[in-house]
C-alpha cells in the first residue's frame, strides 16, 4: 500500500468478512516502512470482503478475495485516503470543522 509521507502510527485493523457482511476474522497488523504486512487469518476456504482500517483513513476494501488451501493471497490497497477524523467513513465538512478548530494546537 502506499502511505506517502503518513508518519503516525502504522498499526492498523484488517477485517474479512463474509459476502453477506458479517466479519469471519478481524486482526490487528504493524504495517512496515514499505507499506506491507502480513496476516495469518482464520477462515474457511472461500471468497471474502478484505477491509483495512487505519487511523483517519478511510476503509479500504478490496472485494472478493480467494482464500484456500493455506496458500499465500497477496493483497493491494494501494493508495490509502486519510482525512477521515470523525470516523463516519467519509471525508466531509465535518472533518475540516475539526481540523479547523485544533488547528495549530500542540501536543504536551
Amino acid at each position: 500500500m502506499n502511505l506517502a509521507d503518513f508518519a503516525g502510527k502504522r498499526d492498523a485493523v484488517l477485517e474479512v468478512r463474509t459476502r453477506d457482511g458479517n466479519i469471519a476474522d478481524m486482526i490487528h497488523v504493524q504495517i512496515d516502512e514499505d507499506g506491507d504486512f502480513e496476516a495469518d487469518l482464520d477462515v474457511p476456504d472461500g471468497a471474502y470482503d478484505v477491509v483495512l482500517r487505519i487511523g483517519s483513513a478511510l476503509p479500504a476494501v478490496q472485494k472478493n478475495v480467494e482464500f484456500g488451501d493455506g496458500s499465500v493471497t497477496p493483497i493491494s490497497f494501494f493508495d490509502i485516503f486519510f482525512g477521515d477524523i470523525d470516523g463516519d467513513g467519509e471525508v466531509s465538512l465535518f472533518d475540516f470543522g475539526i481540523l479547523v478548530k485544533n488547528f495549530g494546537m500542540m501536543g504536551e
